[in-house]
């Protein structure tokens, strides 16, 4: 990712939007000739990026020291080198294809971290855990149901970047202020050459759908479309880290820890979540970055205006690189996620008796019982407990309690049969199952090939 936003990457950009300029000026009928093309392409990777910094700090225009730099490299082909073209014909469409092939980047890494989820899901989609609604003990789900939330709003993070990929609309050559002019006389005004050399010239680079109407800039509102897809990045990371911390909390998942890992200088014990850490630290981050890119499209004024351009540049550059960053620490955390399942079960022991006793209720009510009594009974029996545990922090009896109450005509492995966690977490295993059978296996065996 580091590379793909260097200057060094966008002067190889600069020269493969040269030579579609070339190729295509020379299909709609210019005099360019073939050895002029061949030059530029045996030249296209022979950049001498310190003579291109030097010419750029003597003219202070990058495009005109880039031009100056090919031309000393490809000296037959100095006359056609940016024929036509503006510099926003250079830059825009340079920065396009840059944001292309960095959410390309980003779409690949999200996959691998799909490819994790996916075994981690499927591995656990049966074992029992306490649910939380409000950070409050609630239903039971599964490890692997938990996970599955992850799981999918990562593949929607793919699905719209790789929308917008597909969709993305290219600037192609619209000249100084949009209109084509330059083109439209160095085609001796013909508008047919000029719709066929834009369109050429965008196929060329990849592009299919053409911006129909630009100013000098195409709409910045492409880019910032592009950047809210990139975006949900910050949102799966952040959700998928702040989960862990809590479960790290409570013992019960842990993120991978390497062996001689320090936790503290003086609590020895101690392992901290670093990497859910970071998730949640770097998606806060590119979050807010947003909405100084969001002001980008408003703040562009008449045919162009520069002042947005730092924000623009370094804003999308810290996006980029911030959303990079949260792949490679969600391809870490995924790839050794640790499961503690007796203290998932403990944990399971201490809540899921109160959750139990309407099924209790139910139960005694078949054998006769009272209903009414039992509940009754059952309600003094839950507040008794809660201060038990909560007030005197003794362990959850209330199970011990209610097989030797008379009123509930209910043996303790009646009791244990009633209170099995797998038999609270309703449809949570099929829904999984369902969900990687028909969603996640199809998405990844399409993006295989």
């Amino acid at each position: 990712m580091k590379y793909l936003l260097t200057d060094k990457f966008k002067i190889k950009i600069f020269r493969r939007i040269w030579l579609a300029l070339a190729e295509a000026e020379q299909e709609v009928g210019l005099d360019i000739s073939n050895e002029q093309l061949a030059l530029m392409r045996d030249n296209l990777e022979v950049i001498d990026h310190d003579l291109i910094e030097e010419l750029r700090l003597k003219y202070g225009n990058v495009t005109i020291a880039a031009i100056e730099e090919f031309g000393r490299t490809a000296p037959l082909a100095e006359p056609i080198i940016h024929l036509g073209a503006t510099t926003s014909d250079l830059i825009d469409n340079t920065t396009l294809i840059m944001q292309r092939e960095a959410t390309l980047l980003l779409i690949g890494k999200m996959m691998k971290v799909i490819a994790n989820l996916r075994d981690f899901v499927d591995k656990y989609k049966d074992m029992p855990i306490l649910g939380y609604t409000r950070l409050q003990a609630a239903q039971p789900v599964t490890v692997g149901k938990r996970a599955a939330v992850w799981l999918q709003d990562a593949i929607f993070d793919v699905i719209a970047m790789q929308e917008k990929i597909d969709t993305m609309y290219f600037r192609g050559l619209k000249g100084a202020t949009g209109t084509q002019a330059s083109f439209y006389s160095l085609l001796d005004e013909d508008p047919d050459k000029v719709e066929q050399l834009d369109k050429r010239f965008s196929e060329k680079l990849g592009f299919t759908k053409l911006m129909p109407i630009t100013s000098q800039i195409y709409t910045r509102k492409v880019e910032t479309q592009l950047l809210a897809a990139v975006a949900g990045i910050a949102e799966t990371a952040q959700k998928m880290g702040n989960d862990i911390r809590i479960l790290a909390m409570l013992k019960e998942l842990e993120e991978p820890v390497p062996k001689d890992q320090v936790g503290s200088s003086t609590m020895a014990y101690k392992r901290n979540p670093w990497i859910a850490e970071d998730l949640v630290g770097y998606a806060k981050y590119l979050i807010t970055i947003l909405p100084g890119m969001f002001q980008s499209t408003g703040q562009e004024m008449l045919e162009q205006t520069c002042d947005n351009i730092p924000v623009r540049m370094v804003g999308m550059e810290n996006i980029f690189m911030a959303a990079d960053t949260l792949c490679e620490k969600m391809l870490k955390m995924t790839s050794g996620i640790m499961v503690y399942d007796k203290m998932i079960k403990r944990n399971l022991e201490q809540e899921l008796p109160f959750m139990a006793t309407e099924n209790i209720i139910m139960e005694a009510a078949k054998k006769g019982a009272d209903r009414q009594l039992v509940h009754h009974v059952l309600k003094e029996m839950s507040m008794e407990t809660v201060h038990r545990v909560r007030a005197e922090g003794l362990d959850n009896n209330i199970l011990e309690r209610i097989a030797a109450c008379p009123d509930i005509p209910l043996s303790k492995q009646e009791i244990d049969e009633i209170v099995k966690p797998e038999k609270f977490t309703g449809m949570a295993s099929r829904q999984v199952q369902v969900f990687l059978d028909t969603v996640v296996d199809p998405f990844l065996k399409e993006r295989e090939t």
